[in-house]
């Protein structure tokens, strides 16, 4: 097997690992996730490390990625990274060479001095790291919950449970409140920042940014990508909430679901659930047809009242070499698409 180094700002090792994901990333017999260029771009985007397995007629195998990060954890900054897209062709599986790729990227944590607390997601129990010389513990284990927007279509394609459409419809119906939500802008990112790093002794575990620029060109519009929104009182902005978009393929039919996935949602003024419910119009209105969250950041708390929704898929965050105990997910800030 031969072990290669892809670009991502190269268009060519981009296609490589856009259409590896597609095919073999996050399938089952129900439905496939369908990460986009521009999505794969932004996750992966800064120091970044792809690594592609090859077979000897030269097929990809498999492929694991690395991305140079920062986080707060219990109010220390720490340089770290993140492991994702970890991703093995369906027919090659089962024989090892998941090992073999976590191992070279173990080499290069090493060598960039990035592998202690690396953060990554899997299941509770890791058998694949049984072999493997290095130390990782569960700290965040979540649940993933549903907001249902588009009623309808949800029904047709199977996604909710035949009932009585119209009962159901007046269920979900979103409460309306006097919030003014509109798209961030550049001239909002000082205002940002300051509630984001206010709000930073929060949380047990968050993404760490430096100052107002790095802050904003993470989580900054891009279009069909990321969406962030700001909450504005008299001119000024008390709150803001940041999602990214990502479309279910239904197997076996032509349906596609248009999925928003909560990202980060920063409060000073306003409550965690009239911040959402306008969020959840904006997306109704925008043709989405669900709102995927997990129970971080405060919506634990909210479930009820945002109408929520769970089908037992839940996210557990794993850290290597170092030990944080379980977190309660109220105490978490952090997402990994």
């Amino acid at each position: 097997m031969n072990i290669e180094f892809l670009n991502i700002k190269n268009n060519i090792d981009l296609d490589i690992i856009y259409n590896f994901i597609s095919k073999h990333y996050n399938n089952n017999d129900t439905y496939s996730l369908h990460y986009t260029k521009d999505l794969i771009k932004w996750i992966l985007n800064g120091v970044c490390f792809c690594i592609a397995m090859r077979e000897k007629n030269n097929n990809i195998i498999g492929i694991i990625c690395g991305i140079k990060s920062k986080f707060n954890i219990n109010n220390q900054i720490i340089d770290s990274a993140i492991i994702n897209f970890l991703c093995i062709h369906t027919e090659w599986r089962s024989k090892g060479y998941g090992k073999q790729l976590i191992n070279e990227m173990i080499n290069v944590g090493q060598k960039c001095k990035l592998l202690n607390n690396t953060i990554f997601t899997g299941p509770d129990k890791l058998e694949i790291l049984k072999d493997i010389n290095i130390k990782s513990k569960p700290f965040g284990l979540t649940s993933y919950y549903f907001r249902y927007l588009n009623i309808k279509k949800l029904i047709q394609t199977g996604f909710m449970h035949r009932k009585n459409q119209n009962i159901i419809k007046k269920f979900f119906e979103i409460k309306q409140n006097n919030v003014v939500i509109r798209r961030c802008k550049e001239d909002d990112m000082k205002q940002m920042y300051y509630i984001y790093e206010r709000n930073l002794k929060r949380w047990n575990v968050s993404i760490f940014f430096s100052n107002k620029e790095e802050l904003y060109n993470y989580y900054k519009n891009v279009e069909n990508t990321i969406h962030t929104y700001v909450i504005e009182r008299n001119g000024k902005v008390t709150d803001w909430v940041s999602f990214y978009e990502i479309s279910y393929k239904l197997t076996g039919t032509f349906d596609e679901l248009k999925t928003a996935n909560l990202l980060r949602i920063e409060l000073s003024e306003t409550n965690i659930v009239d911040v959402m419910n306008q969020l959840f119009n904006v997306c109704k209105n925008d043709g989405f047809d669900i709102f995927m969250m997990l129970n971080i950041m405060g919506i634990e708390n909210a479930i009820d009242e945002l109408k929520l929704r769970s089908h037992g898929m839940g996210q557990t965050f794993h850290i290597i070499n170092s030990e944080l105990g379980i977190i309660n997910p109220n105490k978490l800030a952090i997402v990994i698409p």
